[in-house]
């Protein structure tokens, strides 16, 4: 997940990622207010913006 994204445009950090890859791993939905890491890694899933929180539950 760290090295999904271009040099130009960057990665997604290490922390995001790092919570992002334990929703996935439990099952759960990591919630961000990053616009860039959700466009970058919602291939993954388990990923939703902050302002789009309450559509999860």
């Amino acid at each position: 997940m760290c090295e999904t994204g271009h040099p130009k445009s960057g990665f997604p950090s290490f922390y995001d990622a790092s919570y992002h890859a334990l929703a996935i791993a439990n099952d759960c939905t990591f919630i961000t207010a990053d616009n860039r890491h959700v466009s970058k890694t919602a291939q993954f899933g388990h990923v939703v913006l902050l302002k789009d929180w309450q559509s999860v539950f």
